[in-house]
């Protein structure tokens, strides 16, 4: 059950007086960290108290959808006694997060659950060193997650002997560290048979994958998904050596960073057997070479903008991933280049975008035709709204609009705004860089909108004194909203927020 996308007075409805009645027939629900700050007494008592697992008794997968590392670490006291709660999902974790905070997730609703994923959007977890000695959780046997180091991954494997899938992303390596020791001892993954490593590193990245791969006698699928200046790891004869000889299925994405200045790709390919085709195609802007198998099942990766000069018009190998972040774009004819090869694309992240000239947007509209959440900077905006076909695109179909780097954005900019997303349910505006005070801002907004489908607004900026002393007497003082009205409001680290 997933209660986003609904206006305030109907949802404190249905978490009041409807979830106590139909709450021991959910299987699945979806709870979202930011509520609590907005709800009513009554529905904070549901949702947020420890007897929420007696109202959800036959809940058997939690997603937690942007939680800070603190306000979950504190609702984990509350996750205790759902009888048939086996799988957790978490999304979009933010902020810092306590050390002890993944084996208190591994240890809650007492031990039971089994599966646990992190999304790509959320923090990088870490294990203190005294965790790794002294607690174990036999119970985990699906884990996906994100660490901040890769000397991170042994400790993890002592505390989780029973997992049998397991996806880890590294966020950041330490080249001039040698790992080696902090593989002895280790007991081997005797049920682990699907194993998915994402990982940067640039010398070395062969012996850690060779320890790693140590420990996993019995694999029988394992994904690479790889950036790195170790030659050894494109060399088929290096690499199968290693490989455990339980395994039914590898694949692997490898972005190889040239060094030499003597590097040949024609004498690496012969040294992969026939029995693991691959394919490559250079990315000369960046002197790399990116080596991949035949098929390559990544759900998903993260590519650089540059590939887009040398894809091959017909590249259909790695048509499976459905989740894709491009870097370094500096046109969006380079993002259309790569996203016409992804036929099974669900969510496209754009990151370190740097457009210069003219930001059409139009193509890549017509190529998304479900498109609903738009996250664009201001800059990158205000040029669109000069065009007329993208602005009709945007008026049917974004219901989400989210603007960031939006300092400069002033009432009749927001007017322009206003006259294109005309049926947005939800409006982010980050103006906290701005130097104004934001009061007229959020002003203007709720009068361009009312009347409208809008029913929940975010501006992150400074507000005046007058108006955060009492911020729902403020909003009632200079607005139609009224007592009668269901709604509720809060300003918090420099973010307004209003549902209603």
């Amino acid at each position: 059950m997933n209660l986003i996308g609904i206006r305030h007075h109907q949802f404190d409805h249905v978490v009041s007086e409807i979830l106590p009645y139909i709450g021991s027939y959910i299987r699945s629900f979806m709870l979202n960290g930011n509520w609590e700050t907005i709800l009513s007494t009554k529905a904070l008592t549901i949702l947020f108290a420890p007897s929420i697992s007696f109202m959800f008794s036959k809940l058997q997968k939690l997603t937690l959808k942007l939680f800070s590392g603190e306000r979950l670490l504190a609702f984990l006291d509350n996750m205790i006694d759902f009888l048939q709660l086996v799988k957790l999902d978490i999304r979009f974790l933010k902020k810092d997060a306590d050390d002890k905070l993944m084996t208190k997730i591994f240890a809650s609703n007492n031990g039971r659950l089994q599966s646990i994923s992190f999304d790509d959007e959320s923090i990088a977890l870490k294990i203190s060193e005294d965790d790794d000695k002294n607690m174990l959780f036999p119970n985990i046997q699906e884990l996906r997650i994100k660490l901040e180091f890769i000397n991170i991954l042994p400790r993890l494997f002592k505390i989780i002997p029973n997992v049998q899938r397991l996806h880890v992303c590294v966020e950041k390596t330490l080249d001039e560290e040698d790992h080696n020791h902090l593989f002895i001892d280790l007991s081997p993954f005797i049920y682990l048979t699907d194993f998915h490593l994402r990982l940067v590193k640039s010398l070395g990245m062969f012996d850690d994958i060779t320890n790693i791969l140590r420990q996993m006698p019995f694999l029988q699928k394992l994904t690479l998904d790889l950036w790195t200046r170790d030659e050894r790891l494109i060399n088929g004869k290096n690499l199968i050596s290693i490989l455990p000889s339980s395994l039914k299925q590898f694949h692997f994405l490898i972005r190889y960073y040239i060094s030499e200045t003597n590097f040949e790709i024609d004498h690496v390919l012969p040294t992969w057997p026939k029995h693991i085709p691959i394919k490559y195609f250079l990315d000369e802007d960046n002197n790399c070479v990116i080596l991949y198998t035949i098929p390559c099942c990544l759900r998903s990766t993260i590519l650089s903008a540059t590939i887009s000069k040398n894809l091959p018009s017909s590249w259909t190998h790695i048509q499976q991933v459905e989740d894709l972040q491009i870097n370094d774009v500096t046109s969006f004819n380079e993002i259309l280049l790569i996203v016409q090869h992804f036929h099974r694309l669900q969510r496209l992240t754009i990151d370190k975008l740097e457009i210069h000239g003219v930001c059409q947007l139009f193509p890549l509209l017509q190529a998304a035709p479900n498109l609903e959440f738009l996250i664009v900077k201001y800059d990158c905006l205000k040029t669109l709204l000069d065009d007329e076909p993208t602005c009709n695109l945007l008026r049917k179909r974004i219901v989400r609009l989210e603007i960031f780097q939006g300092e400069n954005i002033d009432s009749e900019e927001l007017q322009r705004i206003a006259d294109v997303f005309n049926n947005l349910i939800e409006f982010i505006l980050n103006m906290k860089e701005s130097k104004i005070v934001i009061d007229l801002i959020i002003l203007t907004a709720l009068t361009l909108w009312n009347k409208k489908e809008l029913f929940s607004l975010h501006i992150g900026g400074s507000m005046s004194d007058e108006a955060t002393q009492n911020l729902q007497k403020w909003l009632i003082n200079h607005t139609d909203l009224t007592l009668d009205h269901s709604f509720a409001t809060t300003y918090e680290s420099n973010w307004f927020s209003l549902w209603w």
